[in-house]
């Protein structure tokens, strides 16, 4: 009775959810982001709903021709290493210590980045993150440029479009079988990115 089993709603609504679900199993979009950090001040608000997870992360004092210098991970809660006239020690951070910054952290609870020490002096931290794409809409690139993405995408978007509960489109044979399909190649996929992407033949891990 109808021109078309699936609307343009629909589609885009599959396409969506496929390119969010392709970016986080395969962890294929990066993005940076700059951050204007003031004095005194250890936490950033953070894009939380676009960043899966962070590579890299480095901070800058620019008024003081400072170059970036990489910023490394540590859990709150956690101890920290330190070198003490080159005696590696792992001790305890004091969070209120103030200084040049050399650690970061990411807190779930309200989406923010903390800085260690807290910044003595304003500066700027740049952040490379692993994102999910922005939603799509008519007319709009989507991210992915390799046939690989593309194929799984559309296996991933066939797979939800086949589980449409509606007499002329639900195909659940179909819909498991493209899922099928999707999860035995996604891997393939990252693995192939990671080796893409590795860094001085050293793996980043994720």
């Amino acid at each position: 009775p109808r021109d078309t089993l699936w609307s343009d709603d629909d589609l885009l609504s599959y396409l969506n959810s496929a390119a969010e679900r392709l970016a986080s199993d395969t962890l294929g979009l990066r993005k940076g982001f700059t951050f204007q950090v003031e004095a005194g001040n250890p936490r950033i608000p953070l894009p939380a709903s676009k960043i899966l997870d962070i590579y890299s992360a480095g901070w800058n004092v620019p008024d003081f021709g400072t170059k970036i210098h990489d910023l490394k991970w540590f859990d709150l809660g956690d101890s920290i290493l330190t070198d003490d006239y080159g005696q590696i020690l792992r001790v305890q951070p004091d969070y209120n210590t103030t200084g040049n910054p050399r650690y970061f952290t990411r807190d779930f609870e309200d989406d923010t980045l903390r800085l260690y020490p807290i910044p003595a002096v304003a500066g700027v931290m740049t952040v490379f993150a692993y994102v999910v794409p922005d939603q799509l809409f008519a007319g709009s690139v989507v991210p992915f440029r390799s046939n690989k993405d593309w194929d799984l995408l559309l296996l991933w978007a066939k797979n939800l479009a086949y589980r449409k509960q509606d007499a002329d489109t639900v195909d659940l044979t179909r819909a498991d079988a493209y899922r099928s399909e999707y999860l035995s190649t996604v891997l393939d996929r990252r693995s192939e990115l990671d080796r893409i992407t590795r860094d001085g033949g050293i793996m980043k891990p994720r």
